[in-house]
């Protein structure tokens, strides 16, 4: 159980490849997927769709940015990371990045958001950490009604 291994293990990180507003649980970014939100603990990775995890003449970038955004909410590559997306192609980008410049300790959380979202006693964070409208709930107390229009 994904949850039950970051609250043990604050060395592990879930880190969102989706765009900031699929993060602070605006929209689910996803017509079929009605509610919006992030597993509790998770923190952005920035968005993959953005250009964020590509150089200018279009090739992906390197570790080296990778690093840089790790850093800017207090990770490395040493922690044991599990990227997730909505469902899990997203989060291929930062998880091949990091696996091949030979990091094991690295994976994808397959099913992202989309697996997550269908327990309702799954905890859920709304918002962004720190911010004056974060917010800790569970599934079942999320609005059905964030699916991309």
């Amino acid at each position: 159980d994904l949850h039950l291994s970051i609250r043990r293990q604050r060395q592990m990180c879930i880190r969102d490849s989706r765009s900031r507003d699929e993060f602070e649980g605006k929209t689910s970014g996803y017509g079929y997927i009605d509610r919006a939100g992030e597993p509790l603990g998770a923190i952005w990775g920035h968005d993959t769709d953005d250009g964020s995890y590509n150089n200018e003449d279009g090739t992906v970038v390197g570790l080296d940015k990778l690093n840089e955004y790790l850093k800017e909410s207090g990770a490395s590559t040493d922690n044991e990371i599990s990227y997730y997306c909505g469902t899990g192609w997203r989060a291929a980008i930062p998880f091949l990045i990091e696996y091949e410049n030979g990091i094991k300790n690295v994976s994808v959380y397959d099913g992202g958001w989309f697996q997550w979202q269908k327990d309702p006693e799954n905890p859920v964070q709304l918002g962004a950490p720190g911010s004056a409208d974060y917010k800790e709930v569970k599934v079942k107390d999320l609005s059905t009604d964030k699916a991309k229009k």
